[in-house]
């Protein structure tokens, strides 16, 4: 005689994909928010100075880009023109 036994509960989805993204969800980086500085301007001292130093560091850094760009084509163009010169041309 079998008593009647409580209902099982689902099994959880077993496909591959599913157990792929499982743990993903935890390990998820949060949105990041708009950081412009201007929405700090009612926010402590502290996110308001790091945010000015992050934007300035990000000035200097195109800044120096295109310094070591123009560097580089200066450099190429005399190049072409010593080579021209060699030739003879």
């Amino acid at each position: 005689m079998n008593p009647i036994s409580p209902e099982l509960p689902l099994l959880a989805p077993t496909s591959i994909d599913d157990l792929r993204m499982q743990g993903h969800s935890t390990l998820r980086m949060p949105q990041k928010a708009d950081t412009g500085i201007e929405n700090l301007l009612l926010s402590d001292a502290r996110a308001r100075e790091a945010a000015m130093k992050a934007e300035a560091m990000k000035v200097a850094f195109a800044e120096s880009r295109m310094n070591k760009k123009r560097g580089r084509a200066i450099a190429k163009a005399k190049d072409r023109l010593a080579q021209r010169i060699a030739e003879g041309r």
